[in-house]
């Protein structure tokens, strides 16, 4: 909106009116203070209009997080590669969602300090960016985990029975990976990322009891 053209043919014609020798000054500044009132008329029809387009995006930013709060995934029917891609391939189509909000948002910035207006703020798009990149980061974990398990449970029975503890210390990682993740107390039972391998570090830890008289 803001490149609109502004109408100057009033000013021009005026203008053609003024004569070349010791031209009629008073009509050039009548002139210029139709061209002054020209421009600013424009500059206000623009700034209204960047003005309701800072609202609609923040209605568009403010809808678009409400869904995403209904959406995001609070707990598995089944942990496996496919689900698991599945739900990153999923949060990978809101943070493109995100990322086009995220782009208009920094135009109408853009605009407000080219036309000298006050700073357009969207108060929502901090706390949905956050989320939604700490959802993704938690699903890479998952696909991590999940993979590097995979591989141990490929192991023959005979091969992984000499390298029993590798299990262990591969528990012990991944549970040094979780507190260190959280180390700020950010964590809350609502992950399920978390929650999941959590448990699966347990039920190792007491597994190990009975699989170490294997060997």
């Amino acid at each position: 909106h803001a490149g609109n053209n502004i109408d100057c043919t009033e000013g021009v014609v005026r203008l053609s009116h003024v004569e070349g020798q010791g031209g009629r000054w008073d009509e050039v500044e009548i002139i210029l203070d139709t061209y002054g009132d020209i421009i600013q008329s424009c500059k206000d029809t623009v700034s209204a209009e960047i003005e309701e387009e800072v609202l609609n995006v923040n209605g568009r930013m403010s809808s678009t997080f409400e869904r995403w709060k209904a959406f995001k995934v609070v707990e598995m029917k089944r942990w496996d590669e496919e689900e698991i891609s599945g739900v990153m391939n999923n949060y990978r189509d809101w943070e493109s969602q995100l990322q086009e909000l995220e782009a208009e948002g920094e135009e109408l910035k853009e605009n407000c300090r080219r036309f000298n207006l006050p700073e357009a703020r969207f108060p929502v798009l901090e706390d949905f960016k956050l989320e939604v990149e700490k959802a993704i980061e938690s699903w890479k974990v998952a696909m991590d985990y999940f993979n590097e398990m995979k591989v141990l449970g490929e192991r023959d029975w005979i091969g992984f029975r000499s390298n029993i503890f590798e299990l262990a210390d591969c528990a012990t990682k991944w549970s040094t990976i979780i507190k260190e993740r959280y180390k700020d107390g950010t964590y809350t039972s609502g992950d399920p990322v978390t929650d999941y391998i959590r448990g699966e570090i347990d039920g190792i830890k007491k597994a190990m009891n009975t699989l170490k008289f294997c060997r």
